[in-house]
């Protein structure tokens, strides 16, 4: 899948209330993140800054990180304090070559 097709598949299944709104920008926020980073994936993203930036706490935060890759959108290792943030791969873009 290309940028424009995830963004347009993310869409779809929160118009159809597959994902609800606040998991809808998580989302994009992780796609935009990836897209940033030359479409490295799988990708660390330190919680932190994700809460600040969507201005959730982190409960919030794991509820809407769990119910994407329960739907097979993400998946994510979790991160160690601030020592090594959670890793991030998002499903249906290829993982990055090493």
């Amino acid at each position: 899948m290309n940028y424009i097709e995830i963004i347009n598949a993310a869409w779809e299944m929160r118009e159809q209330g597959l994902i609800t709104a606040h998991e809808h920008d998580l989302y994009n926020f992780l796609v935009h993140k990836c897209n940033r980073l030359g479409w490295k994936n799988p990708f660390c993203q330190p919680t932190e800054v994700v809460c600040a930036i969507l201005k959730i706490n982190r409960n919030a935060f794991g509820d809407r990180r769990n119910r994407l890759q329960a739907m097979g959108l993400i998946t994510f290792r979790e991160g160690v304090a601030k020592s090594k943030p959670a890793e991030y791969t998002l499903t249906g873009v290829p993982e990055s070559r090493k």
